[in-house]
């Protein structure tokens, strides 16, 4: 499509309530570091401090975001 950029990289990245458990803060945080541009990029992730029952929110997306960095070398 084209809204689509071709290097599969964007400026801005909006979501909310994807980090509701451990499981979906990875994957949003691994979503965010494969196709947010490195250098001048922002991602506006709204969600609850905490998710009871699925262990998801603030400190799981945290977590997953610092290790998914360190995986692509990002520190």
């Amino acid at each position: 499509p084209p809204c689509v950029p071709r290097n599969g990289l964007y400026d801005v990245i909006l979501a909310a309530e994807t980090t509701y458990s451990i499981e979906a803060a990875g994957d949003t945080a691994s979503m965010i570091v494969k196709h947010l541009v490195v250098s001048s990029g922002v991602a506006y992730v709204a969600h609850k401090r905490y998710y009871f029952g699925v262990g998801g929110g603030s400190d799981a997306f945290q977590t997953a975001l610092q290790n998914d960095a360190r995986r692509h070398d990002m520190t």
